[in-house]
């Protein structure tokens, strides 16, 4: 009898035991954060983007760059950015050759580019400059009076994408030679671009001028097979532009603009 409910009661404590080992474990699960669903984690994406540094550079350095393999590692991705002209990678990202742009503003035309997924937010937003060697339009609406370029696909606001007469110049340095040959009167271009062309070739003449009203905001885009981590970026892009590491990125890439050093002119 004794031997009976000895092993009885030792019975009832090894179950106890496995319940609550089982309970412990089960509830640990509960509470441990999932990994993000992603289609990534066994092989880097492909994203592409026009040469336009300070943002982005051959060597993947330019501070978008930086931005984009940030929010892509916040959900365990890894990213590998190439060079090719906007509309190419436009092209390419649509038809499924790449995995993604993001140098591409909200008026990208979703419909037309139906194999497209933009992640909301805008990742970085950036002002638009109006650059030449002569006299500056003292608004937007004067540029008509004015011979325009911009690059290729680049996004700019709807007041001057409806503009018919801007010149779509395939990169940076075309943009270069026409306003040298006096072929243009002035370029469209990002403000931190306009800069830094401005001291790396020597422009000491070149005009910036600045408008408020020319703010774009960049946002990633994702061919559609990628559609399973729309959400976990999207909350990705949210989570990191409150971060300390994205602000301390920001003000770090602004302060390198600044002080690029000059050439021998």
């Amino acid at each position: 009898m004794f031997i009976n409910n000895t092993l009885s009661l030792s019975c009832i404590n090894f179950l106890l035991c496995l319940n609550l080992a089982f309970t412990a474990g089960y509830v640990q699960h509960l509470n441990a954060t999932p990994p993000p669903i992603t289609t990534c984690h066994n092989t880097s994406l492909t994203f592409a983007a026009p040469l336009s540094p300070p943002y982005h550079t051959d060597s993947q350095q330019g501070f978008i760059d930086q931005f984009v393999k940030l929010i892509f590692a916040d959900i365990g991705c890894k990213v590998n950015i190439i060079t090719l002209p906007a509309m190419r990678a436009l092209n390419n990202t649509n038809n499924g050759k790449l995995d993604g742009i993001f140098l591409f503003s909200n008026e990208l035309d979703i419909q037309e580019y139906s194999n497209l997924i933009k992640i909301q937010p805008s990742y970085f937003n950036y002002f638009l400059a109006f650059a030449g060697f002569g006299k500056l339009p003292e608004s937007t609406q004067e540029i008509s009076n004015y011979r325009v370029t911009t690059i290729r696909g680049m996004s700019l606001p709807h007041t001057l994408s409806a503009h018919e007469h801007i010149f779509q110049a395939k990169d940076l340095i075309q943009i270069t030679t026409l306003l040298k040959r006096n072929r243009v009167d002035i370029a469209i271009i990002p403000v931190a671009i306009a800069y830094f062309y401005k001291q790396q070739n020597c422009f000491r003449s070149l005009n910036i001028k600045v408008y408020s009203e020319l703010n774009v905001n960049l946002y990633i885009y994702l061919h559609k097979r990628h559609g399973p981590i729309e959400n976990t970026l999207s909350n990705s892009v949210r989570r990191l532009k409150r971060s300390k590491k994205y602000q301390q990125l920001l003000q770090n890439s602004i302060k390198e603009g600044l002080n690029i050093p000059l050439p021998e002119c």
